[in-house]
């Protein structure tokens, strides 16, 4: 009788765990209706559902590249692998599709990882403004303008930065030089031709003295329309010695590398509490239109290149809580008074630009750097 027993529990036992499938492989529990619940991350077949035996790794979600509404009108929900992997049910892990990469394929890659000349970055944080003049200046501090992002592709659409000198999509191509075009013309040839004209307005903090920045040092920093960024010496500020102070910044600009600003002209004027420079850029490497200059005016000492002790500003904006300090607007602030006459063209619209060395080949007739000069044919 007692033998009867013990195999009628051994049958009830095996019957028991044959009732999931798979003993729900290790990874769930076995309950009512003899279903499995899987333990997290674990699921079968598509891993949409859980349940099954419990044998395959469950992918990671985000939210989907592409998808269509559900039946309450929602869309851009989550999706495994985002839409855009196919699931490894062995391992759990995204085998991404080609141009996208990361947890659960959420972003995108950068074709040919932008080549080594330049960085993969979120179009959340990238400007447009690559071009002359298509900025936006809050006193000192130039924002690019940016592209308007959703909230569903924040942190997933990427492209590539190119360091200065390149360009294209990948950054495989070498940017030429830019000059004017030697058979452009102006308008009215007896008005005196127009150079650009950018004018830098300093204004003592509140309840100082403009006198109270004599001394101190600042900084000019100029980007050229192929995107190469120069930074100048510390320049002495100086109040009342209108001509001294013009020359020293008129030398600050030509010294800095490559001829990137050529044949500028400085003036100033003061009328306390404002301090006014006025920069006309007139150099052939010039002709046109620049970006807009930048003056580092904040202090930055140990460790920083250049090394200034910054000036006192009303309502400066500070670039390390990224806020303008409280108070009043003030008229600090650098514009664009007066447009050149002359445009600044690749290879100055006078010859080919090869994309592979960065080197203009001039069109018979046309030599230099940027194809800016005639020559007599034989």
């Amino acid at each position: 009788m007692i033998a009867k027993v013990i195999i009628l529990l051994t049958a009830f036992v095996m019957t028991t765990d044959a009732a999931c499938p798979n003993a729900c492989s290790q990874h769930g529990t076995c309950g009512a209706d003899d279903v499995c619940t899987c333990h997290d991350n674990w699921g079968t077949g598509l891993g949409e559902n859980n349940g099954g035996d419990c044998s395959d790794r469950l992918c990671p979600m985000e939210i989907a590249w592409v998808d269509t509404p559900d039946g309450y009108g929602k869309f851009k929900n989550y999706a495994t692998c985002a839409g855009r992997g196919i699931c490894d049910y062995s391992t759990g892990e995204c085998e991404c599709f080609a141009g996208y990469e990361g947890k659960a394929c959420k972003r995108q890659s950068c074709p040919e990882d932008c080549n080594g000349h330049g960085t993969c970055e979120y179009v959340d944080d990238i400007g447009y403004g690559n071009s002359f003049m298509d900025w936006s200046a809050t006193s000192f501090k130039d924002e690019p303008k940016k592209f308007e992002v959703f909230d569903w592709d924040s942190r997933k659409s990427r492209v590539c930065k190119c360091d200065p000198g390149y360009s294209g999509p990948s950054c495989d191509k070498r940017r030429c030089p830019h000059g004017n075009d030697v058979l452009d013309y102006r308008d009215n040839l007896v008005a005196s031709q127009k150079y650009q004209r950018q004018v830098i307005t300093f204004e003592s903090e509140a309840g100082a003295n403009a006198a109270s920045n004599d001394g101190r040092t600042f900084a000019l920093r100029f980007t050229s329309i192929i995107g190469e960024t120069y930074t100048t010496q510390p320049i002495v500020f100086k109040t009342g010695a209108d001509e001294e102070f013009a020359v020293s910044i008129g030398l600050a600009l030509s010294r800095l590398p490559g001829r990137a600003v050529e044949g500028v002209s400085v003036s100033v004027t003061y009328s306390a509490p404002l301090t006014i420079v006025t920069l006309d850029f007139k150099g052939c490497y010039n002709e046109g239109n620049m970006q807009l200059i930048e003056v580092l005016a904040d202090e930055c000492l140990e460790g920083c290149q250049p090394r200034i002790t910054g000036l006192k500003l009303k309502n400066f904006w500070n670039r390390f809580e990224d806020t303008a300090i409280a108070g009043t607007e003030s008229a600090n602030g650098i514009t664009q008074t007066v447009s050149a006459d002359y445009n600044s063209y690749e290879c100055g619209n006078r010859g080919k630009c090869d994309y592979t060395s960065g080197e203009c080949s001039c069109f018979p007739g046309y030599s230099g750097v940027s194809c800016n000069l005639q020559v007599n044919l034989k």
